[in-house]
């Protein structure tokens, strides 16, 4: 937005007015219409905006919405919309705040001594590959006498070329760490709003400020901005923050903090443990290396439009100094106005092209655009058979649905089905419709995208979340919607049996189990709901674990000789809908199952489904479970009549018999083998989503 660096070090200061002249603007910001026209001069540059400068506009703006006495007043008579005029704002303070952060960025100095040799290593080779540039000769005779111990960036005004990884991941450490050093430190307090914008931080003079992860690594990413450090991006998650850098975003780097401890992780690398899809290890915390990456700062412009929150907070509350308690009383009030803006802003962003790529930006809109429709016509996406899962083009569909499909849309496309909002989101709309089956569906479609991690501490969001729909809103759902038949609809039956499925696989190989006695009752509960006839219409039948279809299984199948593949297969073919013959196993017989005349009791489940099924004039359902949990009591989903205990005491066995807890750590202290490490030995970073309805932030 304003090139404050002309690129030989001189640093102008930041003017809104002077920005406001340029676009030929009115001189004052005294209306949504002038943020909007002023968003839009900017989008419409070839330059990235100035992230510092408009992270403060539009955390004054929200600050001001948001914690004012007349705008709190105004909200809680339900009135904010037509009485609370647009905040006036004063440039000139602006203008001082934005450049306080300047100032301080710029007066920064890196001790460089121990990058110094690398660094004209560097140096040299890019004069060699640039046939002895005059510019770099002279950058080189001017490092001779540099002070590497205190090293103004502006000042050297390295290359891009010239920066290396290890020199930008300590460059973003020393960002961090000043960060850090205007923080108060109480992670774990209860939730905050308004912390995500630099306006926190620099509006905070006699008291410490508090930001969440957004917020910490806006304020990095802003300042290697100013200092013209190179290809420093922020990496979004659906409830975590970090950086990303180098030529091609192949590195990263955290900023943030540990759980509820202050152990920092700053400058670690965020290294999934394993990839995508493989089960155990993988967090969801950190999507398996599809986060959002804000390759330009049009993007991050968008993540701080998405992280407004309209949250009301009291008019004599500050976000650095009230108390929790005065923060709760507030928290189900909404600024009107603030949702009008950003709802505006957003479309704006839309128009531009900038949401296609992020799902929680799409959310945010289509969250907005539910509760206050513009009956704005929404271009259709024409159908595609990759999607037809998913009804992208339901005729008559609200511009609502299709923004929720949009960010499905990009969660496929972008980012190999790793998001779990943009699910959740759709089945809460329909939820909030009241459609029953619609709701079931894509929360269905939400567990089975979250089973394909392993639970950790880290997931608390992600399990809040989906403990909410299994607890409170499932239930709910299914007595209100009782009158419409839902309770002998046998597809709703099979797609809350694949929710339940998808959850125990999510807890399957963790080391710390989901499932408890407040969960197991409400599954039994919600079960308990529909009619026999639509448990008896159900065809179910187990896969537990993956089929062999990746190359590795076919190399061990060939290992095998012909008649030992044969075999495997028939056994693998067999083995759930007949019983195993004993004499084959004493070698006194060549037929590997009983015939079922000779078979003494045939297979509970394939026998119920399979007579029920008969006697079923809609059809058979079919439903296929993954868990071992669910498997085990697959029969039991089929009976006329539930066993209620026994489904209950499966749910909350543990799926985990081998990780050992701290008590049982110490116990084995005076064994000779060492005690079995723990899988996280302190809580990581809870940081709260980027939605449309946040304000759950951590500090530090």
């Amino acid at each position: 937005c304003l090139p404050l660096l002309s690129g030989t070090g001189s640093v102008g200061p930041i003017s809104f007015a002077k920005l406001l002249k340029r676009y030929r603007l009115p001189a004052r910001l005294s209306s949504a219409e002038d943020v909007l026209a002023l968003i839009g001069c900017v989008l419409r540059r070839e330059t990235e905006p100035c992230l510092a400068q408009l992270s403060i506009l539009l955390g004054d703006i929200e600050s001001q919405l948001t914690t004012a006495p007349a705008a709190v007043a105004a909200a809680a008579a339900g009135t904010d919309d037509q009485i609370v005029a647009f905040p006036n704002l004063n440039l000139d303070q602006l203008d001082k705040l934005c450049n306080s952060f300047c100032q301080d960025v710029y007066a920064m100095r890196f001790d460089l001594t121990k990058y110094r040799t690398r660094i004209e290593q560097e140096l040299v080779l890019l004069s060699n590959n640039n046939n002895n540039n005059t510019d770099s000769a002279a950058l080189c005779s001017r490092l001779k006498k540099l002070n590497w111990s205190s090293v103004d960036l502006l000042e050297i005004h390295l290359p891009s070329a010239a920066w290396f990884p290890d020199l930008l991941r300590h460059v973003i450490v020393q960002l961090a760490d000043r960060v850090w050093a205007r923080l108060r430190h109480c992670v774990g307090l209860a939730e905050l709003a308004h912390c995500q914008t630099l306006y926190t931080l620099v509006s905070c003079d006699h008291h410490p400020a508090r930001l969440d992860t957004f917020g910490v690594c806006l304020a990095v990413v802003s300042a290697c901005q100013l200092l013209e450090v190179p290809t420093v991006r922020l990496a979004l998650s659906e409830d975590h923050a970090w950086l990303v850098f180098g030529h091609q975003l192949e590195h990263s780097a955290e900023v943030s903090w540990a759980g509820r401890t202050l152990q920092s992780l700053r400058g670690q690398s965020v290294q999934p443990e394993h990839p995508a899809g493989s089960g155990a290890g993988s967090s969801w915390l950190y999507l398996n290396g599809n986060a959002v990456l804000c390759e330009t700062h049009w993007l991050t412009l968008v993540a701080m439009v998405t992280s407004i929150s309209p949250r009301i907070t009291g008019g004599q509350l500050h976000p650095a100094t009230a108390s929790t308690a005065d923060h709760q009383q507030h928290a189900q009030l909404q600024s009107k106005p603030l949702e009008g803006l950003k709802q505006r802003l957003l479309w704006q962003l839309y128009d531009f092209g900038h949401l296609k790529c992020y799902p929680l930006a799409l959310i945010n809109l289509a969250d907005l655009e539910s509760a206050n429709p513009t009956h704005r016509q929404q271009q259709r996406q024409p159908r595609d058979e990759l999607f037809e899962d998913c009804s992208f083009s339901a005729p008559g569909e609200s511009v609502a649905v299709s923004l929720y499909n949009e960010a499905i849309r990009a969660n496929l496309v972008y980012y190999n089905n790793c998001h779990v909002y943009p699910y959740l989101a759709l089945g809460g709309y329909f939820y909030r419709k009241s459609q029953c089956r619609q709701a079931l569906r894509y929360w269905c479609l939400a567990a089975r995208t979250v089973a394909q991690y392993s639970y950790s501490r880290e997931d608390a969001e992600i399990y809040k979340e989906l403990f909410e729909v299994s607890n409170e809103l499932v239930p709910r759902l299914l007595r209100l919607s009782a009158d419409t038949g839902v309770s002998s609809d046998a597809r709703s039956l099979a797609a809350l049996l694949h929710f339940y499925d998808a959850i125990c696989l999510w807890e399957q190989d963790s080391n710390t189990p989901v499932l408890h006695v407040g969960w197991a009752d409400r599954i039994v509960k919600c079960l308990l709901l529909f009619d026999p006839v639509a448990r008896q219409a159900l065809k179910i039948s187990c896969r537990e674990g993956q089929e062999l279809t990746s190359a590795e299984d076919a190399t061990k199948l060939s290992n095998y000789s012909p008649e030992s593949v044969k075999l495997l297969k028939s056994v693998a073919e067999g083995c759930s809908n007949a019983l195993l013959n004993p004499r084959y196993l004493l070698g006194l017989s060549p037929t590997v199952f009983l015939s079922d005349s000779t078979a003494s009791k045939p297979s509970p489940v394939h026998s119920t489904a399979s007579s029920n099924c008969s006697s079923s004039t809609t059809g058979c359902v079919p439903v296929t479970l993954r868990s071992r949990k669910m498997c085990g009591i697959a029969s039991l989903f089929c009976q006329a009549r539930l066993n209620s205990s026994a489904i209950k005491l499966q749910l909350t066995a543990q799926s985990q018999v081998h990780f050992k807890r701290p008590h049982q750590q110490q116990s084995l202290q005076s064994q000779p083998q060492p005690a079995a490490s723990s899988a996280s030995a302190t809580e990581s970073a809870r940081a709260k989503r980027l939605r449309f309805r946040s304000g759950s932030e951590f500090c530090s």
